[in-house]
């Protein structure tokens, strides 16, 4: 989501971050939309510093800092590696950093 918002111009993915269709739902909890999902992803990502609303002027200006929002998606990766692994199997983890791709090549 950092990568969408920093892009120049009114791009689609851009335009669809903000783009909810306030319609009621059916009686019962259905499976979560596009905004659930953003909203759980950024409220884990940043440690619960948000609102359940997610608004733009919570999380827009730490997505424009590229080297932050890289840095915390970095650790919550670590986190949850961390979690997955069993305490045994630990020691034996050695994490491989995310590696970029170029795709612009492609």
């Amino acid at each position: 989501m950092g990568k969408v918002y920093r892009t120049r111009g009114e791009t689609l993915p851009k335009k669809m971050l903000g783009t909810w269709v306030p319609a009621t739902r059916k009686a019962g909890r259905p499976q979560m939309s596009c905004k659930d999902n953003f909203i759980h992803a950024l409220k884990e990502v940043l440690n619960n510093q948000i609102s359940d609303e997610a608004t733009f002027k919570e999380w827009f200006p730490i997505a424009a800092d590229e080297a932050k929002w890289n840095s915390l998606i970095e650790d919550h990766f670590q986190k949850l590696c961390a979690d997955d692994l069993r305490a045994d199997d630990r020691q034996n983890y050695e994490y491989e950093p995310f590696v970029r791709f170029d795709v612009s090549q492609e």
